[in-house]
């Protein structure tokens, strides 16, 4: 399987941050409507949007450093 390049693997971060941090309280909000129970899933949407954000954005950019890290060694040993 051939994998994305660490540019449009970190571009694809920002998509995804986007979502999780806008997506929570807005699922939230909709939720505190229909429930007549605002503001608490909208903050417990914004809470969770941001923590999914933080772990999720945290392995993709190790994931990503990982590949760099196994291309550069890759290529070393083809200079070899």
């Amino acid at each position: 399987m051939q994998r994305l390049g660490p540019v449009a693997q970190l571009l694809g971060l920002g998509s995804y941050l986007a979502t999780c941090i806008a997506g929570g309280p807005i699922v939230g909000y909709f939720v505190d409507r229909w429930l007549d129970t605002q503001p608490a899933f909208t903050l417990t949407g914004l809470a969770l949007g941001l923590i999914i954000a933080f772990v999720g954005s945290y392995r993709m950019i190790t994931e990503t450093l990982r590949d760099m890290e196994r291309e550069a060694a890759r290529q070393k040993a083809q200079k070899k």
